[in-house]
């Protein structure tokens, strides 16, 4: 347990050394974790458009998705210590932090009995501030193991991608590379969980093919979809399995909205959908909810469902006034402005985004110089197949594109999702 005065002094060593890392940039942008204006859906965003733009150029892509055991409670203080160092964190900060990490005890208790109090050796303390930031610290440095693999770090969790025409390329550099990462680990004191280490190919052509991958002496398992950061992708990047899995959540929600109804006041019940329905629906939505109506369809038959038991309406009543009423938008307009959301940020803030999307921040005025009515509009990525179009790269300078000047300009991040989602709901 860490003591309440210590936090204070974690939060101003926090700051400082944030400040320091942010100014010299030492983090990898391929990590997402434990980051100001990093998340999980700037993580997937990120691969899925890597991935996209492979299928359409033919390759595939095979991705492994890394298992580390205990990795939080397993860093090696003499190495984080060295890597601080080398950071150029030296002299009596350096001291600080050994001090900090050292001289830190335990002990179990089990019903009566209580073990005798042991050292901590490893591991950052849990609960505390800096914790996580030296985690991040202490793992950056595996992106610069091989300059073939894309890597996508969000804190622990740990995947690896290499894209090819030719599955024997593939297989055979992804064994090579992947025997360096294993290196890494070794030397970095960092436990691989083989049995939950698995792999998954993408690509339309030759995707049930099967290739053999090993890492730590261990034959990885093919599998057709993983949980990655809370989200289910497929190897054909359909997001089923991802709706699927999110109506089921949806449907337990309602089915206990239904219950509460007969027992809760009205006004009550929008802050139970809140709580059981809307987060299912909106969390990485930016991602899997821009995709064929026809997958969104049973979702959306399921929010309208949920909708009119928080409005006590009829099993038939048009639902477009009930949200408009309560406030609540589509699964379809979350993801509008989601996506719009996420290029107000690009467009205005850009500085302190990932430096992997500044792709998408192209003005047709930076390509050519005549007086244009398009001229501040986006550059837009001319594309071949619909899962591309689905991709941040083609569906964000394009909605972007297609939202009023006086809403582009918005003052704040804020001012822009409050006007937007004035503007969506107004359409209802």
């Amino acid at each position: 347990m860490l003591p309440f005065f210590s936090k204070i002094l974690e939060r101003l060593t926090y700051n400082r050394l944030i400040s320091y890392i942010d100014k010299h940039s030492f983090l990898s942008q391929n990590q997402y974790g434990f980051r100001k204006n990093r998340s999980t859906h700037m993580a997937i965003l990120s691969l899925f458009d890597t991935l996209v733009a492979n299928n359409e150029k033919g390759e595939m892509t095979a991705g492994v998705f890394i298992d580390l055991s205990k990795a939080f409670d397993t860093i090696n203080h003499e190495i984080l210590i060295k890597k601080l160092e080398r950071y150029g964190i030296r002299g009596i900060f350096n001291s600080w932090f050994k001090n900090y990490l050292e001289n830190r005890t335990q002990f179990v208790t089990h019903n009566s009995a209580q073990s005798n109090m042991s050292k901590v050796l490893c591991g950052v303390p849990q609960g505390s501030i800096l914790g996580p930031l030296l985690f991040i610290l202490y793992i950056d440095d595996l992106t610069k193991v091989s300059t073939i693999l894309n890597l996508v770090l969000f804190a622990d969790d740990t995947s690896i991608f290499y894209n090819n025409k030719d599955i024997s390329i593939l297989k055979q550099t992804i064994n090579d590379e992947l025997a360096k990462i294993n290196d890494w680990f070794k030397v970095n004191k960092l436990s691989l969980n083989s049995s939950k280490t698995h792999y998954m190919l993408f690509g339309q052509r030759n995707i049930n093919q099967n290739i053999r991958i090993t890492l730590n002496n261990n034959h990885i398992t093919k599998v057709t979809n993983t949980k990655f950061l809370g989200v289910i992708i497929d190897d054909k990047l359909t997001w089923k399995d991802h709706i699927k899995y999110t109506s089921a959540r949806v449907s337990r929600g309602i089915g206990i909205l239904h219950k509460a109804r007969k027992y809760l006041p009205t006004f009550i019940l929008p802050s139970l959908y809140s709580t059981l329905v809307l987060p299912y629906i909106q969390y990485c939505n930016i991602i899997w909810a821009k995709n064929y109506h026809t997958r969104l369809s049973p979702l959306f038959l399921l929010q309208k469902r949920a909708i009119r038991i928080i409005n006590n309406a009829g099993f038939y009543d048009h639902t477009a006034p009930l949200f408009k009423k309560t406030k609540q938008l589509t699964i379809y307009d979350i993801n509008k402005l989601q996506i719009g959301n996420f290029m107000y940020k690009l467009t205005h803030i850009n500085s302190t985004m990932p430096t992997n999307f500044n792709h998408l921040i192209n003005f047709r005025s930076n390509i050519h110089e005549h007086n244009t009515r398009g001229r501040s509009k986006l550059n837009t990525i001319q594309h071949r197949t619909i899962i591309r179009s689905f991709s941040i790269s083609v569906a964000g300078p394009a909605l972007w594109n297609s939202l009023t000047p006086s809403l582009q300009s918005s003052i704040s991040d804020n001012s822009f999702k409050n006007k937007y989602k004035k503007m969506l709901l107004q359409s209802y």
